[in-house]
C-alpha cells in the first residue's frame, strides 16, 4: 500500500491571494513529476482533516432591527417617543419571502449569513448617508482560523464637493392636473388615474389613446444642460385660458440630498417677476395620489386646509417661496391644540410659515419684498447638516445672506423641525406660475449634492422591470407607502412632541425641542451626531448614533426580533461600538458579536476524487459518481471547527486500470449528497489517499 498526502494550503490561515484551485472544498495538487499507479489498483480514504464552519438553518422568519437616531437612556425613564427615529425591521431571509419560500429551511455557512446580513443591512438602513455603506464580516481566530462571530460595520457618505445634477428620467410632476386635465371631472367607466411614470422629465412616453398629439407634454419640461438641471415652463393651451395659471411643479428623485453638509442651490432670477409666484423646496417623495386630500401628491396625514399659512396644495417638507411678491420660509408641522383649527383633524400635518425676520441677529429684519429686490437676490441655497438646515439667499455678486440657520436658542415657533426619519430622503422641488406675460420661465439647479454612492436609487412607478418591486431602494417613508410597514408608524412618528407646535415643554430642554444632531467641524470621527470631545479619541456621542437590535427590546421596540443568540449577542440591543480607523475622515463604526454564534453542520459530507477512474453510484442523484468516502458525523467529536476523520476500515474502490496510470495531479473536492461543493469548509483541508494493488481472490 502507498500513501499520497494532499492539501489545499500550508495552514489554516486565510490568504486573500488563494485562487479557485486552492479552495478548502475543491483543490488540485499538481506534481513535479508523474506518479505511477500500478495496474489493477484500488483507491481509498486513509484519513482526512477539515475545518468545518457549520451552517445556520433559516426558515424565512428571521429578523433583526437597525436604528439611527437619538440614543435612549432607559435608566432615566426615556422612551422611543423622545426620538425622531424608529427601529427598522430588517428580515434576514427576505430572499425566501420573495421566492415564496417562507417556512422552508435553507442552510447557510457563516460567510453566507454575512452576505445576507450585508445585503439586508444596506436595504433597510434607509438613511441616505448610510445607504450602501454597511457591511458585515466573519471574524476568525488569527491562528486557527476558527469562526468567532460577526462584525457589523456602518460607514457614512461624506462627499462635500461633488454636485450630482438630478437626472431627467427621475423628474415627476407634483400637479395631478398636469397629467390629465379631466382628472377632477367625471370619469369614464373603468377609467383610472394616469401614471406619473409615463411622463419622465415632463415628456409623455406612454401609449394611452386619450393622450393625443395636441397634448403630448406636461406644461413643463426638465433637462440637463452642462452642469445645471433646467426646469422650463412651456406654452400650452388649456381650459382656463391661453396659459396655465396653476403651479408647474416637479420633484426629482434621482438621488436624495446628502445630510453631511449637502447643498442645493437654485437660480430663480428668470421667474422673479412681479406677480409671479415660485417655490424652491426639499421634500420626501409621495409616489401616488392622496385621494382624501383633493387628490394631491402628499402624505395621508397632510391637510392643506389646516391653519392659515398654506398658499396652495403643493406639498413640501421645507420650502422657500415667493407669494404676492414676498419671500416666505415654510415647513411641515403639526398642532394638536384643539382650538388651533376646529374644522380639521388635530393630528393632521400642515404647512406653517416661519417668521425669519424676527430671529435674533437676523440680517433681514422684515419680510423681504422680492418685487423691489433691493438686495438683487437671484438664488436660494439649502445646506443640510445632520438634522439641521441652513437657508441662504444669494445675490448677483454671489454674496450670501443667511435667512435661517439652526440655533438651539431659537424658540420652537422660530425653529425648523429636525430632518427626521420620515423625511431622511429629501429631493429638490421646483415650481413656478405661468401667465400670459410669463409662460416660458426657467429655473436652474446649479448645485445638488446627492448621495451618489447609493446604487439604483429612485422611483419607477408602475414599471416593475426597473424597480423589480424592491421599494427599499427609496426612503423609509416611500417604503411604508408601499406597505413595507404600517403607515401608522409614520403618523405616530410625526405626532411626537418635537413636531407638535403646541408642545413647548417636553423634551431634554423642556422647550418642546430635540437636541439636533449636526456634523462636527473639528475633532476626529466627524460623523453625523458627534461633537468634539475629550474622551481620548477626539470625539464622543452627542446622543445620536447607530444601534444594532438583534433581539426583542422594549427600549428600542423590536417585538419580533429573533436573532440575538444566532448572531452572538448577550443583550437584545447594542449601542457600544468601536471606531473604524482614526482621524477626521474615519467615519465608520463597528459592532462585534459578544459570543461565538452556534453553527451546526446539518448535512453529510463526502470526499470525491475527480481525475481518477474509480466509480461509485449516487442513487440520490441517479447517476455515477467519483465519491470515495463518507465522512462520519456522529462519532463523539465536535460537529464544527477543526475535525479529523479516519475510517476504522478503508473502503477500497477499483480503478479498473488494466495498465499503469500515470497522473500529474490529484483533484479533490468535498461535496454534499447532491454533489454540490461543501462551501462551509475553510482554511486548510488535508486528504490522505491510500493506493494498493487489488488483492487476488
Amino acid at each position: 500500500m502507498s500513501l499520497v498526502i494532499c492539501s489545499n494550503k500550508e495552514n489554516d490561515r486565510v490568504n486573500d491571494s488563494d485562487g479557485s484551485i486552492h479552495e478548502a472544498w475543491s483543490f488540485r495538487n499538481g506534481l513535479s513529476s508523474t506518479y505511477t499507479i500500478p495496474k489493477d489498483a484500488q483507491v481509498g480514504l486513509h484519513s482526512c482533516k477539515i475545518n468545518l464552519n457549520g451552517t445556520m438553518t433559516l426558515s424565512g422568519s428571521e429578523i433583526f432591527y437597525q436604528y439611527f437616531g437619538e440614543l435612549i437612556d432607559p435608566d432615566a425613564g426615556e422612551e422611543i417617543e423622545l426620538t425622531s427615529s424608529q427601529p427598522i425591521g430588517t428580515p434576514l431571509s427576505e430572499v425566501q419571502y420573495k421566492a415564496g419560500r417562507s417556512g422552508r429551511f435553507t442552510d447557510y455557512s457563516p460567510d453566507g449569513v454575512a452576505d445576507l446580513l450585508k445585503q439586508q443591512m444596506n436595504k433597510f438602513i434607509f438613511h441616505p448617508n448610510l445607504k450602501d455603506k454597511a457591511d458585515a464580516d466573519v471574524n476568525r481566530d488569527g491562528t486557527t482560523n476558527e469562526f468567532t462571530g460577526y462584525s457589523f460595520n456602518y460607514d457614512q457618505y461624506a462627499d462635500e464637493t461633488t454636485s450630482t445634477v438630478p437626472k431627467v428620467a427621475q423628474a415627476w410632476t407634483l400637479n395631478p392636473a398636469d397629467i390629465n386635465p379631466l382628472l377632477f371631472g367625471a370619469r369614464l367607466p373603468g377609467e383610472t388615474d394616469p401614471f406619473r411614470s409615463e411622463y419622465p422629465g415632463g415628456v409623455y412616453n406612454g401609449s394611452d389613446p386619450r393622450i393625443t398629439a395636441a397634448q403630448p407634454l406636461l406644461p413643463w419640461k426638465y433637462e440637463v444642460s452642462g452642469t445645471d438641471g433646467v426646469f422650463t415652463s412651456l406654452r400650452r393651451a388649456n381650459k382656463d385660458g391661453p396659459f396655465s395659471t396653476e403651479m408647474n411643479a416637479m420633484v426629482n428623485t434621482a438621488l436624495p440630498l446628502s445630510l453631511y453638509n449637502g447643498q442645493m442651490t437654485v437660480d430663480f432670477k428668470d421667474v422673479n417677476d412681479a406677480g409671479q409666484n415660485w417655490v424652491v423646496g426639499l421634500s420626501r417623495f409621495c409616489p401616488d395620489l392622496n385621494q382624501n386630500q383633493a387628490r394631491s401628491y402628499c402624505p395621508a396625514s397632510y391637510d392643506s386646509t389646516r391653519g392659515e399659512d398654506a398658499k396652495d396644495e403643493l406639498f413640501c417638507d421645507f420650502q422657500v417661496r415667493r407669494y404676492n411678491n414676498l419671500l416666505y420660509v415654510q415647513h411641515l408641522a403639526m398642532n394638536q391644540d384643539p382650538t388651533f383649527d376646529t374644522l380639521t383633524d388635530v393630528d393632521a400635518t400642515f404647512t406653517k410659515d416661519l417668521d425669519y425676520w424676527t430671529l435674533a441677529g437676523a440680517t433681514l429684519t422684515s419680510q423681504y419684498d422680492l418685487d423691489g429686490n433691493a438686495s438683487t437676490f437671484e438664488k436660494v441655497r439649502f445646506t443640510a447638516k445632520g438634522q439641521t438646515l441652513k437657508i441662504e439667499m444669494i445675490d448677483d455678486r454671489d454674496a450670501a445672506v443667511v435667512v435661517y440657520s439652526f440655533d438651539e436658542s431659537h424658540t420652537k415657533a422660530l425653529q425648523l423641525p429636525p430632518i427626521h426619519q420620515g423625511c431622511w430622503c429629501l429631493h429638490p422641488v421646483l415650481a413656478m406660475e405661468t401667465s400670459g406675460t410669463k409662460s416660458d420661465g426657467v429655473m436652474k439647479i446649479n448645485v445638488f449634492e446627492g448621495c451618489k454612492d447609493i446604487v439604483n436609487y429612485g422611483w419607477w412607478g408602475d414599471d416593475p422591470a426597473k424597480h423589480s418591486g424592491d421599494f427599499t431602494r427609496m426612503g423609509w417613508f416611500e417604503y411604508g407607502w408601499y406597505g413595507g410597514y404600517p403607515i401608522s408608524d409614520l403618523q405616530l412618528l410625526e405626532e411626537r412632541f418635537w413636531f407638535d407646535q403646541n408642545d413647548k415643554t417636553s423634551g431634554p430642554n423642556a422647550d418642546g425641542q430635540l437636541r439636533y444632531a449636526s456634523v462636527p467641524s473639528s475633532g476626529d470621527h466627524r460623523r453625523i451626531g458627534y461633537v468634539a470631545g475629550t474622551d481620548g479619541t477626539g470625539a464622543k456621542v452627542a446622543g445620536f448614533s447607530e444601534v444594532l437590535i438583534p433581539g426583542v427590546s422594549k427600549v428600542y421596540p423590536s417585538p419580533d426580533a429573533n436573532l440575538q443568540s444566532k448572531l452572538g449577542f448577550n443583550q437584545p440591543y447594542d449601542t457600544v461600538f468601536t471606531h473604524i480607523g482614526a482621524g477626521a475622515t474615519a467615519l465608520g463604526v463597528q459592532f462585534v458579536s459578544d459570543t461565538v454564534p452556534v453553527f451546526k453542520s446539518g448535512q453529510s459530507i463526502f470526499v470525491r476524487v475527480t481525475n481518477l477512474t474509480q466509480r461509485s453510484l449516487n442513487a440520490y442523484k441517479g447517476s455515477n459518481s467519483q465519491i470515495i468516502a463518507h465522512l462520519p458525523r456522529f462519532d463523539g467529536q465536535a460537529e464544527t471547527g477543526r475535525l479529523f476523520f479516519q475510517p476504522s476500515e478503508i473502503m477500497w474502490l477499483d480503478l479498473d486500470n488494466a495498465q499503469e496510470l500515470r497522473v500529474s495531479s490529484f483533484d479533490l473536492s468535498f461535496v454534499y449528497v447532491n454533489e454540490q461543493f461543501c462551501q462551509a469548509l475553510t482554511g486548510q483541508s488535508i486528504v490522505a489517499l491510500a493506493f494498493r494493488t487489488k488483492p487476488k481472490v
